[in-house]
This record gives C-alpha cells, sequence and structure tokens, in this order.
C-alpha cells in the first residue's frame, strides 16, 4: 500500500502516508521504505524515476498536507489529477469535485485553463484568500474557496 500511495501521487511525507495510509511508527515506515525503489530528499518521497516538475511536486505536498489538516473527514474517496488541478475527491455528501491548489500568482493562468474545459464543481485551495475575485469568473458548476492555512471557507 505504501509503494501504491507514493507510485500513485509522485511524491510524498512519511507524515502523508501515516495519516492516510497506515498508522506504523517512523521507524517502520523508512524500514519499509528502503526495499523500494524510492528517493527522499529533504524529507520528499519520490519514486526514482518520478518526472513531476518542481511546481507539480510543491502542489501536490501542500494539498496533501492540507488533506491531512483539514479535509480528511470531508472525503470519502481521492486520486491524483492532471494539471491545473491536483486531485479528484468523492466528498461525504456523495458528490465529486476537483480540487485545484491555487499558488500565488497563478490565479490569472489556472482561471483561463480551467474556463477552457466543461464545467465541473471545484474546491479552490487559495494560498491568498484575496484572489478569490480572480477565479469567481470561472465557469464551473460550483465553486468552494477555502483559505490554505485554515481550511476555513473564503
Amino acid at each position: 500500500m505504501i509503494e501504491e500511495f507514493i507510485y500513485t501521487w509522485g511524491c510524498c511525507r512519511v507524515e502523508h502516508i501515516r495519516e492516510l495510509v497506515h498508522p506504523m511508527p517512523l521507524a517502520k515506515i523508512k524500514r519499509l521504505i528502503k526495499g523500494l525503489l524510492i528517493e527522499e530528499q529533504g524529507g520528499v518521497l519520490k519514486p526514482i524515476f518520478s518526472q513531476l516538475s518542481y511546481l507539480e511536486t510543491q502542489r501536490t505536498l501542500k494539498f496533501l498536507d492540507f488533506f491531512v489538516k483539514h479535509l480528511q473527514d470531508k472525503v470519502t474517496d481521492y486520486r491524483p489529477a492532471q494539471y491545473p488541478y491536483v486531485a479528484i475527491v468523492r466528498t461525504i455528501k456523495g458528490k465529486n469535485a476537483f480540487v485545484c491548489y491555487v499558488l500565488a500568482g497563478e490565479e490569472t493562468i489556472i482561471r483561463d485553463i480551467i474556463n477552457t474545459a466543461p464545467p465541473e464543481n471545484i474546491i479552490f485551495i487559495l494560498e491568498k484568500p484575496e484572489t478569490k475575485e480572480i477565479l469567481q469568473s470561472v465557469n464551473c458548476k460550483l465553486k468552494t474557496f477555502l483559505n490554505a492555512q485554515s481550511g476555513e471557507k473564503v
């Protein structure tokens, strides 16, 4: 399960494995990882053949951090998605939604890319809550804006 999680997401931290995969002691997780084709760089675990860019890695790690702190009890299923989204989730209410982690300075680019796609339910996680106005014009069925620091609705 650990191997599948790391390969599926492309990167993660040991804390993500403890919270989302299996609540094992840190030493046991590190021992299990030693036998896998995984490299560790600055606390980030990646498959040796990982082709994630620096920004994709940062976006994924920030999403997983946010997920562990704020979304874990509100979601029943989650899996990675392609840019500009980070994940596709199924909420406890049974609705599917794309999750978009918006790094500072990316809001205009992301708005333009999303507007070219068919409308979907989207959860925006904003590093800067004031960027909500830029993303308001996104063409989608349902928009939810969350503060990246607190997990609160913006």
